[in-house]
């Protein structure tokens, strides 16, 4: 518009008007393509970055509130599977259920606090894991065979909360039958150089909740989408099973 401007004013108008006013454009046509090429170009970056800024923030809006949705539903489902382990138990009637009460409360006071933070020790998920296998060795009949093996060092080394503790559940809610308490969950944890690898394998139980679609898979599927926000090009999850096992095998880079 600038330059059009120009061209009319002092091509078209300047040349009719008495010949006593003399005008001269300072400016040549071409510098003022040139200013205005440069005007545009600026502006247009500008407006590109504010929108990519804010594109990005509200990205990260949207992954924090489903980060929050995904941490709400750990703890209902964690719940579920071991108000499941503490009826069994009560129908036999056990001594032990003040004990599993107790140990049930500290794994629950966990869950309400850890779930709240960013990241906490590596230390801090393997005592909740232990907490966990505990409760469901004295909830098992002694044929159970259930083994936790931590190789390296895991002091000072951290991780995003409860990205371990669906694997070892989902192999205690498939791997034993209701009845009889056989099978087998074996967990196998290594750190070294920054990297964490976690193997959970179990065997494949009698269970009813198995065979029922409504149930199966909620917390891997949980756990799969928070590795997906969180350890995003950081984590490799592999997820195998047969008639006879189901195998899992997570490598991470650790925070």
């Amino acid at each position: 518009m600038t330059w059009v401007l120009h061209k009319i004013i002092f091509e078209l108008v300047i040349p009719v008007i008495p010949w006593k006013y003399y005008i001269v454009s300072f400016t040549d046509a071409w510098i003022l393509i040139v200013i205005f090429s440069s005007y545009l170009l600026v502006t247009t970056l500008f407006k590109l970055s504010k929108s990519w800024f804010r594109l990005q923030q509200l990205e990260k809006e949207k992954t924090d509130t489903e980060l929050s949705h995904l941490r709400f539903q750990i703890n209902p489902h964690f719940l579920l599977n071991t108000l499941n382990s503490l009826y069994g138990l009560s129908l036999r009637e056990s001594k032990e259920i003040p004990t599993y009460i107790i140990r049930l409360g500290n794994i629950l006071k966990h869950a309400l606090y850890e779930t709240q933070k960013d990241i906490i020790p590596l230390s801090t998920e393997i005592l909740y894991i232990r907490d966990y296998i505990s409760l469901h060795q004295i909830r098992l009949s002694e044929e159970a065979d259930i083994a936790f093996i931590i190789t390296g060092e895991v002091d000072n080394t951290h991780l995003s909360p409860f990205i371990l503790i669906p694997f070892v559940e989902n192999a205690f809610k498939h791997g034993f039958g209701v009845e009889n308490g056989k099978g087998y969950a074996h967990f196998d944890l290594k750190v070294a150089d920054g990297n964490l690898q976690f193997i959970a394998k179990n065997s494949i139980g009698h269970n009813d909740e198995v065979k029922n679609k409504q149930y199966k898979g909620i917390g891997l599927e949980n756990v799969k989408r928070r590795l997906t926000l969180l350890y995003a090009n950081r984590h490799d999850l592999r997820i195998s099973s047969d008639s006879k096992e189901f195998s899992v095998q997570l490598e991470l880079k650790l925070l």
